[in-house]
């Protein structure tokens, strides 16, 4: 009996060893298929613009190859507004690289989606985790599960590849969580058998548009949006790929990708671009392509969406104590609500307290808190409450509410008649410093 096992075991390893073996194509087919390109590269009139090489793409077969594509793309939805070149700011900038934006990083590490038509899972959700770091103080990375969006959206599948645009949608109405809650599989896992744990801790976008995927339109919004996701026609020269700017200049159409754009540079005439095929491909995993490839065969951008936040920001924060200009007592406590206007799928993810810009101690976020003000170390006089709250989805709300400490007479006490016996004194003593109270 123990015998049988270990020779089933043995037939498995042998057999996942074959599968693997026969995924990779004979050396001399991909030898020729990159003495072909770089011939092609090197009658460019003007010079090759990149270099080609055997990559880990290049190494596997023709339909390997095909199974790491997959961007079914999406029109654009008539519903949805539409980023244009003229209606965005920031298209005079020569250069801009999300890698490195006013010394820091908003663009998380490369991934490889594994044997899955899954980029246009992957390309979304590095376009999120983008614009999350973006709309956050967080500095460290973020790594949100793709696997969520794909076995969870209804945008696709590993085997016929999704559109990025239904991805979208569901990162905006749902979003995604940690990769820890739902790991990568590179397959089709039904979202019910992902555990439930994960909707609790989901991260989401305000909003996304379309992009106009001109190049214009394209440099705009990467200047003011941060990372575009955008989908191109893949042509086999495409997995040679080592460095430089990308031109297609060899090879047949092998299906379509959806990558993010994370900069451009106008010296160089390209958008800078991050795969999900590893760090084994291209430039440790990104890389350059030529802006001529918006109006050549390639047709980059034809598909091209950006997140952005709500405006106004749907994040609503009610102060109900202190009131404006309310006495409090020394040991009093502000408290209040946050709601969402208009949409109940966020959460509060982050409440910050700070007294004159003195930073009060942290509250667990929540959707109604409470926060002592600590006004013994107070000068008497008056201040101001600042509560900022934010989302899972970026957008914040700051609210401030002045309030006073000190020997304040309450306006509503008549010292005009006191009785005979009574010592005015006295009876101003006893209304000083009163607390607040609510009054219904």
């Amino acid at each position: 009996m123990k015998n049988r096992f270990w020779i089933a075991l043995a037939s498995l390893a042998l057999g996942a060893f074959a599968e693997a073996r026969e995924a990779l194509a004979p050396r001399a087919q991909v030898e020729f298929e990159l003495g072909v390109v770089r011939h092609e590269l090197r009658k460019k009139s003007s010079g090759p613009r990149w270099s080609a090489g055997i990559t880990s793409m290049a190494q596997l077969s023709l339909d390997a190859r095909r199974a790491r594509l997959g961007g079914g793309g999406g029109a654009p939805s008539g519903t949805l507004p539409k980023l244009s070149a003229l209606s965005v700011p920031g298209a005079g900038a020569s250069a801009v690289d999300w890698r490195d934006r006013d010394g820091r990083d908003f663009v998380t590490p490369v991934k490889n989606q594994g044997k899955c038509a899954s980029c246009w899972a992957f390309s979304t959700t590095a376009a999120l985790e983008s614009y999350i770091l973006r709309r956050s103080s967080v500095s460290s990375q973020i790594d949100l599960s793709e696997q969520i969006v794909v076995s969870c959206s209804g945008a696709g599948n590993c085997v016929e590849g999704g559109f990025q645009d239904y991805a979208a949608e569901y990162l905006q109405r749902i979003g995604t969580a940690d990769e820890s809650l739902a790991p990568y599989q590179a397959a089709d896992a039904p979202c019910t058998l992902l555990g439930g744990s994960w909707t609790n801790e989901t991260l989401r976008a305000g909003q996304w548009f379309s992009v106009d995927g001109s190049v214009d339109g394209l440099r705009s919004a990467l200047a003011d949006h941060g990372p575009v996701v955008v989908w191109f026609r893949v042509y086999a020269d495409f997995f040679f790929y080592q460095s430089g700017v990308y031109e297609h200049v060899a090879g047949d159409w092998m299906g379509n990708h959806s990558v993010v754009l994370v900069g451009y540079d106008d010296t160089q005439r390209a958008f800078i671009a991050k795969n999900s095929w590893g760090t084994r491909w291209g430039d440790r995993g990104y890389f350059l392509i030529s802006y001529s490839a918006v109006s050549s065969e390639v047709e980059l951008g034809r598909w091209s969406l950006a997140f952005a936040p709500k405006e106004p920001s749907p994040v609503q924060v009610r102060v109900a104590q202190p009131r404006p200009n309310a006495i409090v007592a020394p040991d009093a406590a502000a408290t209040g609500s946050v709601t969402f206007e208009g949409d109940e799928n966020f959460r509060v993810t982050a409440l910050e307290f700070t007294v004159d810009g003195r930073r009060l101690p942290p509250v667990e976020p929540a959707q109604a808190w409470s926060v002592a003000l600590s006004t013994e170390s107070l000068a008497d006089g008056p201040h101001t409450l600042t509560v900022t709250a934010a989302d899972n989805a970026g957008h914040t709300r700051t609210v401030s509410v002045p309030f006073t400490v000190g020997e304040t007479l309450v306006d509503d006490f008549d010292f005009r008649h006191p009785g005979p016996d009574t010592d005015l004194e006295d009876r101003r003593r006893r209304f000083r410093r009163r607390p607040f109270t609510l009054r219904p």
